[in-house]
């Protein structure tokens, strides 16, 4: 049954904690542990009430940070040690143990890759598994061996069925990591309009966010042909006052395989994750379920306004 964003609003579902994009479609999950899917004409399809081992819905106390689809069940992570199976209809499945507080799932090619939300050092911060149920590290080239802040754990993943795995950090420079196959391995650099103040502002202090860091992007599209989109997060840009505004996910970009920006959408409000890619436009959702597609247009690189 397709429902609007007003009734979702109405029955207290939303928002949305996380986004899923796979060859079967675009999905989201609300605080509630329901799952959406994004179906023709941007409606949104709820398939699944997640329930508990009981049988019962809407008894999930913690927040779903991540979910994906491996093999014919969904599996949620919360930033705890057990990544939580359901089957496809719903129903309970039951805990995988994990060796790492799981706050992000992503399937690149035919692994299962998780981000360890409490990890202290880049050695910690990345785990792999082939079967869903049994979890090894990955150690990323890194020159750093311990986090200054656990600022620096916050880490966007993403992959694609090729196995191309791609990370972001959510506070630093607009550079995005290809990491596998580590024969692709490289850096490639991201559209990103901000000031000089929070250019210089790459690395996280202390324990406590800061909206005034850099925050180059807030989503990662990695495409099967090899083409990415990346959503930019927190930017200042030039106005026609001769002043800097804030956007905050208005604009997207579009990268061709060797890394080379191609194009830029600019929507007319904020998102927070893509859900769509075409040749022509790109479209997202915002948490509260409300899209928003724009065209794309030349490619505006990264800047640093005066």
């Amino acid at each position: 049954m397709a429902v609007s964003l007003a009734t979702l609003t109405a029955q207290g579902a939303a928002p949305f904690t996380a986004a899923l994009r796979r060859p079967g479609g675009t999905f989201v999950i609300t605080r509630d542990w329901e799952i959406f899917q994004i179906t023709t004409g941007n409606n949104l399809t709820k398939i699944a009430a997640l329930r508990d081992m009981t049988g019962r819905s809407h008894q999930w106390t913690r927040i779903p940070l991540s979910f994906v689809h491996w093999k014919t069940d969904w599996l949620v992570a919360d930033a705890t040690n057990e990544i939580t199976r359901f089957r496809a209809d719903g129903s309970f499945a039951g805990f995988v143990k994990t060796p790492f507080y799981a706050g992000t799932l992503a399937i690149v090619g035919q692994t299962l890759w998780g981000l360890n939300a409490l990890a202290t050092n880049p050695s910690d911060q990345l785990w792999r598994s082939t079967d869903g149920e049994t979890f090894t590290a990955y150690s990323a080239p890194a020159k750093k061996e311990h986090f200054d802040s656990p600022l620096q754990n916050m880490l966007l993943l993403a992959g694609n069925r090729a196995g191309q795995l791609y990370t972001a950090s959510v506070i630093g420079p607009p550079i995005l990591h290809r990491l596998l196959p580590a024969e692709m391995r490289r850096d490639i650099m991201l559209g990103y309009s901000r000031s000089k103040l929070r250019a210089s502002r790459t690395s996280p202090i202390g324990l406590l966010e800061d909206t005034g860091y850099s925050l180059p992007v807030r989503d990662i599209v990695a495409l099967d042909t090899g083409f990415l989109v990346a959503l930019r997060n927190r930017e200042d840009v030039a106005t026609a006052a001769h002043t800097s505004g804030l956007w905050l996910g208005r604009r997207a970009d579009h990268y061709d395989a060797s890394g080379r920006q191609i194009a830029t959408a600019a929507f007319p409000s904020s998102v927070h994750w893509i859900v769509a890619v075409t040749a022509l436009d790109v479209t997202g959702i915002n948490r509260d379920g409300t899209f928003a597609t724009a065209k794309w247009g030349r490619p505006l690189p990264s800047v640093v306004l005066p």
